[in-house]
């Protein structure tokens, strides 16, 4: 395959990646191929379909060269497997929530089945962005 035609395999691949294909694989023409063949032109003279499907079995999965040559600079150490269990993560206490917006997001979290947490968060640093500082929340409004 001419430098053109690798390149152009090599943007093919990546594009097909990108489109989230599961395997992309290069095929490498045989010098006695014609000039510019491509594998969806016709099976060269004395070329079986038996023959090129070995061709097509033998050819090494694509990696994409310019990601690796970045990543083989960098120096990862000893991969670690993490932990398969995540911290357990309280509940929010409803007395934790603005009075006015406790009966729209338990209604809310009911509806989609998530806990309140899962609303309320995201609810309350919508509102405060349009408030301001001109309303606070103090959970610990005794304590210092």
């Amino acid at each position: 395959m001419t430098d053109p035609g690798l390149k152009y395999a090599d943007d093919v691949a990546r594009l097909c990646m990108d489109a989230e294909a599961t395997t992309v694989r290069i095929v490498q023409v045989p010098d006695e191929f014609p000039d510019k063949w491509d594998i969806a032109d016709a099976i060269p003279e004395g070329w079986t379909l038996g023959r090129l499907r070995g061709l097509l079995d033998a050819a090494e999965p694509w990696a994409d060269v310019k990601l690796l040559s970045i990543l083989s600079v960098r120096d990862w150490g000893v991969c670690e497997n993490l932990s398969p269990l995540l911290p357990t993560v309280p509940p929010l206490p409803p007395k934790l929530v603005p009075e006015p917006l406790l009966p729209w997001l338990e209604d809310m979290a009911e509806r989609i089945g998530v806990p309140l947490e899962f609303v309320a968060a995201p609810a309350v640093v919508a509102l405060s962005s349009v408030i301001g500082r001109t309303v606070g929340i103090y959970p610990k409004q005794i304590d210092d």
